[in-house]
């Protein structure tokens, strides 16, 4: 399973790296032939938020034939995504690619139409931007991650993980129980 992260400047370590940690180990495990890379829209090398330089990154087209599409973040002022960004994630999504979105990275999945008309959960403070700019999309703030199958989106940061986990726990054969998960607090 190939899976592209998408990178850009100001995106944390943090974010980058939870989905490669985890889709990774797949591989390092020997579970499976997992492998991930990062991808951007026309940029080769990004800057992160905590200032490294994250270069050799693949191209929107190298996106768009993945198995799995990850957006692991977002700006944080909540733009639009780009045509570029919304036909790459709609084009990977059609070829069977499963598309996720973690945290903010759930705009423009939402932005690409993916969402429409139904659930979805992102980061608290996106909320209500998601809200006004899509009123048909059904937000749900009581669960970490929603899986549709084919769209995956996840809460905060650390719902990424949660996220991740369950993606990999589904795909491995484990039966993907349950599809809205809320925390035991």
């Amino acid at each position: 399973m190939r899976i592209g992260i998408y990178a850009f400047d100001d995106v944390t370590m943090f974010h980058l790296s939870v989905p490669q940690l985890v889709f990774d180990e797949v591989a390092h495990q020997g579970l499976g032939t997992w492998e991930t890379f990062l991808f951007s829209d026309g940029q080769h090398t990004i800057r992160t938020s905590e200032g490294y330089r994250v270069g050799d990154l693949a191209g929107l087209d190298e996106a768009r034939k993945a198995d799995a599409v990850v957006m692991p973040s977002w700006f944080f002022d909540g733009r639009p995504a780009s045509e570029a960004v919304r036909t790459t994630l709609t084009t990977a999504h059609e070829a069977g690619a499963t598309i996720v979105g973690l945290c903010l990275g759930a705009i423009p999945v939402v932005d690409a139409g993916l969402l429409a008309g139904r659930a979805a959960v992102t980061h608290w403070q996106a909320f209500d931007l998601l809200a006004q700019r899509h009123p048909e999309l059904d937000l749900d703030d009581s669960v970490l991650y929603i899986d549709h199958g084919d769209v995956l989106t996840s809460a905060g940061t650390a719902s990424g993980l949660d996220a991740c986990l369950h993606l990999v726990r589904s795909r491995l054969a484990a039966r993907p129980r349950p599809t809205r998960w809320r925390a035991a607090w």
